[in-house]
């Protein structure tokens, strides 16, 4: 079956509309930190990062967020989520690569970013064409 090349931005739109009409999402807060060093500054001297400075941002972003819970039958397919757990599905252009020290609040906690492998991620995130329509990320709660 052939997919028809405007497909793609077609359903970015849809999910886009989908996402803004808040049916089923919640704002999250994006958090991360910009660390700039001074000049001459040694990542193997510690010493050397003092007069850094850091720039805190935040920027809101509405989301599909499931919270996981294991079934009381114990049956995992994926070893890296666990109880507790959230996934979190952005709009396939919100940008979250260029964002060090990225950390998610939801509910007036703070989540980090897990590990799960890249198989899994790609596995999650849905594209059409080449369109980014959704971007999945698992996070864990900052202990």
């Amino acid at each position: 079956m052939r997919i028809p090349r405007n497909l793609g931005p077609k359903l970015s739109r849809v999910a886009t509309r989908l996402i803004a009409s808040g049916l089923n999402t919640e704002n999250v807060t994006l958090l991360w930190r910009v660390t700039t060093f001074p000049p001459g500054y040694l990542p193997d001297l510690e010493a050397s990062a003092a007069g850094a400075t850091f720039v805190d941002y935040s920027e809101v972003r509405p989301a599909f967020v499931h919270f996981v819970n294991i079934p009381t039958t114990g049956f995992v397919r994926h070893a890296e989520v666990s109880v507790g757990d959230a996934i979190l599905d952005f709009l396939g252009s919100v940008d979250l690569e260029s964002k060090p020290d990225l950390r998610f609040q939801i509910g007036g906690k703070i989540y980090v970013p897990k590990n799960s492998g890249t198989s899994l991620e790609s596995s999650w995130d849905v594209r059409i064409n080449g369109t980014p329509i959704t971007k999945t990320v698992l996070v864990s709660l900052l202990s």
